[in-house]
Parts: structure tokens; sequence; C-alpha cells
């Protein structure tokens, strides 16, 4: 099969806003002529897919195996129905998370390599063109999640673990691993504007690749 699609992930801690920023760079993607005058269509997903997220919510972040294997479970079954009928379309596949957040989370907890992690994911998880991986100050991201009324320790615990998964995402960049080398880290902290920027300075080289592509990958 030839893969003509291109893959843009966004990765990070949970409040940081990759969320947000995530649909601000969908909005200016589909405003730009170029990429309409060359009829490249973008789409959009998330991980997990709500259907998966009511069963993992129930399971102890400690059964790291369990939570591994229900991610990997609803990311094959979203490969098979939702992304790969689009890789031989002309497009930009937009991802809220991807495989990146388990290398990250459950490599943690389970003191196991993040590259194990990836090839465990097997074929059908498809390596992104480029991946955001968002970075900032703790002291931004509590005051984000307090903003949005979401306790911490609801999420990944206290200031201590955050900085540990932090320090994870950017783990990924920093070792030099060949099974992450299109990932980039972007600091997040500023206003939205700020970060949108910062996120187009990584993106426009990415761009210019797709719209000189002709769906040779």
């Amino acid at each position: 099969m030839k893969k003509k699609a291109y893959i843009l992930v966004f990765e990070g801690v949970d409040g940081i806003g990759k969320g947000t920023l995530m649909f601000s760079i969908k909005k200016y993607l589909e405003t730009s002529s170029d990429l309409k005058q060359a009829n490249i269509k973008i789409y959009n997903f998330q991980q997990p897919r709500m259907k998966a997220k009511k069963e993992i919510s129930t399971i102890d972040k400690t059964n790291w195996l369990r939570l591994l294997y229900l991610f990997m479970k609803d990311r094959e079954a979203q490969y098979i129905e939702e992304i790969e009928p689009l890789l031989t379309e002309r497009c930009i596949i937009l991802m809220d998370r991807y495989y990146h957040s388990s290398c990250v989370y459950q490599s943690l907890v389970g003191e196991v390599d993040p590259v194990e992690i990836f090839h465990a994911h097997g074929p059908w998880a498809i390596k992104p063109d480029l991946t955001i991986i968002c970075d900032s100050e703790l002291a931004t991201i509590e005051q984000r999640l307090q903003k949005r009324n979401l306790p911490l320790e609801n999420l990944e615990g206290d200031l201590s673990y955050l900085l540990l998964i932090q320090n994870r995402y950017r783990d990924l960049v920093r070792c030099g691993y060949s099974e992450f080398d299109e990932c980039v880290l972007v600091d997040a902290g500023g206003t939205p504007q700020e970060v949108v920027e910062r996120c187009l300075f990584e993106i426009k080289p990415f761009l210019l690749k797709v719209l000189a592509s002709e769906g040779t990958q």
C-alpha cells in the first residue's frame, strides 16, 4: 500500500493544552489556501476513543499491563476502522495523543524502556511524520488544570510524579531514539497564540513536505 497521508500528533501531560492547540492548528490548516488548492483534506482523531475511555477509567493506574492492553486494543481498532482507510488519500491526519503516551505512562509505571512499548504495538501503529510534544513549567500546567476545575490528583497524582511524566516525554527527544526521531519539544507556556506560533515554526517545514509530495511515501 502506497501511503499518501501525513500524520501529525500532539502529545504531552494532561492539562498542558494539547487538545486546544490541535484544534487551533486544525483551523489554520483548514483555511490554508495552499492546502485547499492541492485538495488536501484535514482529519482529526483522539486517543483513547470515547468507547474505550469508560473501561480504561476503571483500571488502577498501577496495573500498567492491563492499561497497555486496553490502549493498544483501542489503537488497533481505530487503525482498522478509521485511519487505514485514509492512508491512501492525500490528506493530513491530526491525532490528540497516540502510542507515545503509552511509551511514557506505561513505561514509567512498569519500569520498562519506552522503545519496548513502541515495538509491542506491531505494524498497525503508523509512525507519524511529525509529533509535537507540548512542554511547560509545572506551575503553568497546574494553573491550567485549576482553570478547568480538574484536580491534579485525579489525573497525575502529585507534582513530583507529574515531573517524572514530563521528563519521560522529554527523554523521547533527548535520548536520541530512532523510534521517536519525528518528535520535537515545543514550549507550551505563554498565551495560546504564542504557543500556536511556536508550533507553526515546526509545522511549516512539514507542510512544505506535504505540498511537495505526490503520494510517494
